[in-house]
């Protein structure tokens, strides 16, 4: 019981250290997109004054660079919200925290899943079932089964013949079986996350390429500045989404660990080869 909750807390934790990191990502996202904006303000206002360009070109620069600057607000309060939280979980103050996240956001990538073994089975760790799975054993051996013997009947491959025992083996069975299609649902959910981070990132650039080509255009008196509003706010919309599903991605890892019992260490250049992989 005591694994178990330290289990428990340690995905809290976790949770709330990602949740720090997607309003952090949000404010990143809020903050370049506002120097952007800034530079459509000077544009615009530019070309009103040598007569290239309406009035309210500038207006609409403006009023995007203040609704922006609105979303920063509230990213900013809800990092304080989630730094707060995060320190109620690990008992550090909310201030050493805010100085040790500092400002600069890291790329982050998930590490590599866990390795299977030869049959393309994962072992579990998990507390409940290690605990269950000793007192069968020790159970096995004092009602005479020999120690050749209790590994097969654990692993299902051989039967007892005491009808006590083979109760016992039946619900290890089941919860073995049931903790595996834990672990089964949240890889399905791993797989979809980084799916989508994937369809994301890929989306991202494509929109940021959009908003050059319509910046390009406009400056060269090809197009009008609603066409840069709306490719600035098309970048903005999907940067946030990323960030929204990196943080999705993230929370079904820890969910996915967690069904496995934890106790991961994870390879550096195993990872590095990941984020590698990613960016390709």
């Amino acid at each position: 019981e005591l694994a178990q909750r330290k289990a428990a807390k340690a995905d809290q934790i976790a949770r709330a250290y990602f949740r720090v990191r997607e309003t952090q990502g949000r404010m990143a996202v809020a903050n370049q997109s506002l120097a952007s904006q800034q530079d459509n303000i000077k544009t615009a206002s530019a070309r009103f004054r040598a007569g290239l360009a309406p009035a309210y070109d500038g207006n609409f620069a403006r009023t995007q660079s203040a609704t922006t600057t609105a979303a920063l607000g509230t990213a900013e309060v809800d990092l304080q919200r989630d730094l707060a939280r995060l320190g109620e979980l690990t008992g550090i103050e909310t201030q050493a925290l805010r100085e040790s996240f500092g400002t600069h956001l890291p790329v982050q990538a998930m590490p590599p899943l866990p390795p299977q073994d030869q049959g393309g089975v994962l072992a579990l760790r998990r507390a409940d079932i290690l605990a269950l799975e000793q007192r069968l054993r020790a159970r096995l051996m004092r009602d005479g089964v020999a120690q050749a013997k209790v590994d097969a009947v654990l692993a299902g491959q051989a039967r007892t013949e005491a009808s006590e025992t083979a109760g016992a083996v039946q619900e290890y069975a089941n919860a073995l079986g049931a903790a595996q299609a834990d672990v089964a649902v949240a890889l399905e959910t791993v797989q979809a996350a980084r799916k989508r981070v994937q369809t994301l990132e890929r989306a991202v650039e494509s929109a940021r390429i959009a908003l050059g080509d319509t910046r390009m255009a406009y400056d060269s008196g090809l197009d009008r500045f609603v066409s840069v509003y709306v490719a600035e706010s098309a970048l903005f919309d999907v940067r946030q989404a990323l960030v929204a599903a990196q943080r999705a991605e993230a929370d079904a890892f820890a969910v996915y660990f967690t069904a496995l019992g934890g106790g991961w260490q994870i390879d550096p250049a195993a990872a590095a080869e990941v984020r590698a992989h990613r960016h390709e």
